[in-house]
C-alpha cells in the first residue's frame, strides 16, 4: 500500500526547480506543460482567470506571489486531463501489478475535488453516546461528515472522477498482450493478428461473480463478439486473452497510400458483483508499406541500423565516397559523430539532398550545442501550417502516437541521480523505451531556416523532423525512432519511404 502517492502536483508546472519552499513563487508553466501530452489543444484550454491570475500575481523578475492551492491552476482543463490521463494509466497498471491496498494520493481533495464553501462550512449538530472518549466537539463543518461527497459541498474533478474509476474494490480494463499488458500498441497491418487482454481485478473480501461482454468493431461493423462468465477469488487477478485477425479490405471512403484503411474499437462491459465497468481501446489498420525498389541512394553508415531499415524497404544503397553526385545523400544513426568522407555543407550546396537520422542526443550536446530533449518522446505532433506536407499529408496526430516496440537510440534504462550518462546537472532516472516516436528530439533552431514539420514536448519547442533548404540542395534532419525498432511499426516504416521519396522529388 502506498500512502502520500503523488500525482502529478501542481508546484511541479511551475518554472522553479529548487525545492517547493521556493519553486511555489515562480512562473506558472501549466500549459507549456501540457502541451507535452497534449499538443496545442493545451493552449486553447487556457482560461481567462488563469492568464489573469498570472498578470495579478507578477512581482519582478521571475519573482510571483505564492501560486500554492492555486485553483485557477488545479482546475485548468489541461491540467485535469494530465491528471486523469496519469491517474487512470498508473492505477490500473499498479494494481494488475498485485498492488491491492491502492494507493493515497496526498493532493486528493484539492487537486481532484473542488470545494463549495457556502455549503462546505455549514455546521452540524455531532451525535454522540454515553461514555464517549477521546476529542469531543458538538458540531462541525458539513465537508467534515460528508468528506469527497455532494452532501458535503464537494464537486468532483475530472481527475477524481478518473481516480473514483480506477480505484474501487474491483477493477477490469482493456490490456496489452500477455508480454507486455502495460503496452499501448494500437497500430496494426491489415491480416495481421492482434493480441490484446482484459484483466478483471476482485480486490473485495468476498469472492466475487463476474461476467465479461467484449466486441471488435472495425470501420463500424462488429467481427468478434464474446463473452465469459466465473468467480474471482479475493485479491485475484484474472486475464481474458483477446485474438483477432484485422481485415485486409478496406471500406469504401478511407484513406489508402500508406494512410489508415480502417479504425478499429474494442469495447468491454464487465460486471464484478454489484460494480459496473465499461472500457473500450481504439486502434488503426494501415496497407503494408509500399517497398521502395526504384530509389537508389548513397549512405554514410557505419553502425548500419539506418541501412538495414533501408533495405528491408528494398531501396538501393551505395556507399558514399565523399563526392558529389546530385542524389539522395543518407547520414546514418549516430554517423556525426565518425570521421566523414566528405562535407556534407557543400553536398547540399551544390544541389544535393541529404537526410540525416536520429543521432547520439549527448554527443549532439556537447559537440554541436543542441539543446535536446531529456525525455523519451510518445507523442509528437504535426505543426499545425505543415498538415499538407508532403511528409505527413493525409496522417494525424493519431499515426504519431505510442509506436509499436521500443526505440533503441538511448539506453533502456538509467538509474540514479549521477548515472544519466553526460548529464549536467544530474538528470534522474530513466525507465524504458517503450512506445517511443523519438528519442532525441531538438529544440527548434531560434535562428536558422530550418522549418519545423512535427513539434513535442516542453511547450512544443522541441522538432523531431525539419528541413532545410541551403543553396541548390535540401536537408531534411530526422530524429524519429525509425531504425533499429524491437517491433514493426507502420507509421514508422511509411515515414521512412515519405521521407526518401520527398528527399527525391521535391
Amino acid at each position: 500500500m502506498c500512502i502520500e502517492f503523488r500525482t502529478p502536483f501542481h508546484a511541479t508546472f511551475l518554472r522553479g526547480r529548487n525545492g517547493f519552499g521556493e519553486a511555489i513563487f515562480t512562473e506558472p508553466l501549466a500549459t507549456e506543460f501540457c502541451a507535452i501530452y497534449l499538443g496545442t489543444e493545451a493552449y486553447s484550454l487556457e482560461t481567462p482567470s488563469y492568464r489573469k491570475r498570472i498578470v495579478n500575481s507578477f512581482r519582478s523578475g521571475q519573482q510571483y506571489s505564492s501560486w500554492h492551492g492555486a485553483r485557477e491552476l488545479m482546475e485548468l482543463p489541461s491540467f485535469q486531463l494530465i491528471q486523469a490521463l496519469f491517474i487512470r494509466n498508473t492505477w490500473r497498471s499498479w494494481r494488475t501489478w498485485g498492488i491491492t491496498g491502492g494507493m493515497v494520493p496526498w493532493e486528493m481533495e484539492s487537486q481532484l475535488w473542488r470545494r463549495n464553501r457556502e455549503i462546505a462550512d455549514q455546521t452540524l449538530k455531532t451525535v454522540w453516546t454515553e461514555g464517549k472518549r477521546g476529542a469531543h466537539f458538538d458540531e462541525l463543518p458539513r465537508w467534515v461528515f460528508y468528506y469527497l461527497q455532494p452532501e458535503g459541498g464537494f464537486e468532483v474533478l475530472p481527475g477524481g472522477k478518473a481516480l473514483i474509476e480506477s480505484n474501487g474494490d474491483t477493477l477490469a480494463w482493456i490490456a496489452g498482450p500477455p508480454n507486455s499488458f502495460t503496452s499501448k500498441d494500437h497500430h496494426f497491418f491489415a491480416g495481421e493478428k492482434v493480441r490484446k487482454q482484459i484483466v478483471l481485478i476482485n480486490d473485495s473480501r468476498k469472492k466475487q461473480p463476474f461476467e465479461a461482454v467484449w466486441t471488435v468493431e472495425v470501420n463500424g461493423r462488429v467481427l468478434v463478439r464474446s463473452q465469459q462468465k466465473g468467480m474471482l477469488d479475493v485479491a485475484e487477478i484474472r486475464f481474458l486473452p483477446i485474438e483477432f485477425e484485422v481485415p485486409t479490405v478496406a471500406s469504401k471512403g478511407t484513406r489508402t497510400e500508406g494512410r489508415r484503411t480502417g479504425e478499429g474499437l474494442i469495447r468491454l462491459f464487465a460486471r464484478i458483483g454489484e460494480d459496473v465497468h465499461r472500457d473500450e481501446f481504439s486502434f488503426c489498420i494501415y496497407p503494408k508499406v509500399q517497398r521502395a525498389e526504384s530509389f537508389s541512394v548513397l549512405a554514410f553508415d557505419p553502425e548500419g541500423e539506418t541501412v538495414k531499415l533501408l533495405t528491408s524497404l528494398g531501396v538501393k544503397v551505395r556507399q558514399w565516397d565523399g563526392k558529389f553526385e546530385k542524389a539522395v545523400l543518407i547520414i546514418g544513426r549516430k554517423a556525426l559523430q565518425h570521421n566523414l568522407p566528405g562535407s556534407v555543407k557543400e553536398f547540399v550546396a551544390k544541389g544535393g539532398r541529404v537526410v540525416i537520422f536520429g543521432q547520439d542526443p549527448d554527443w549532439l550536446r556537447r559537440a554541436m550545442g543542441f539543446r535536446v530533449a531529456r525525455h523519451v518522446s510518445r507523442r509528437v505532433f504535426i505543426v499545425p501550417s505543415q498538415t499538407n506536407h508532403p511528409i505527413v499529408s493525409g496522417l494525424d496526430n493519431i499515426d504519431l502516437r505510442d509506436w509499436r516496440g521500443e526505440g533503441t537510440l538511448v539506453p533502456k534504462f538509467w538509474g540514479g541521480v549521477d548515472e544519466y550518462p553526460g548529464s549536467d546537472p544530474p538528470f534522474g532516472w530513466h525507465w524504458g523505451n517503450r512506445g517511443s516516436v523519438t528519442s532525441a528530439a531538438i529544440e527548434k533552431p531560434h535562428r536558422s531556416g530550418w522549418t519545423p514539420i512535427l513539434e513535442c514536448e516542453f511547450d512544443l519547442a522541441y522538432t523531431p523532423l525539419m528541413e532545410l533548404h541551403y543553396g541548390n540542395g535540401l536537408a531534411i534532419w530526422c530524429t524519429l525512432d525509425l531504425e533499429g525498432r524491437t517491433d514493426n511499426e507502420p507509421v514508422a516504416m511509411e515515414l521512412a519511404r515519405r521521407i526518401l521519396l520527398y528527399a527525391q522529388t521535391a
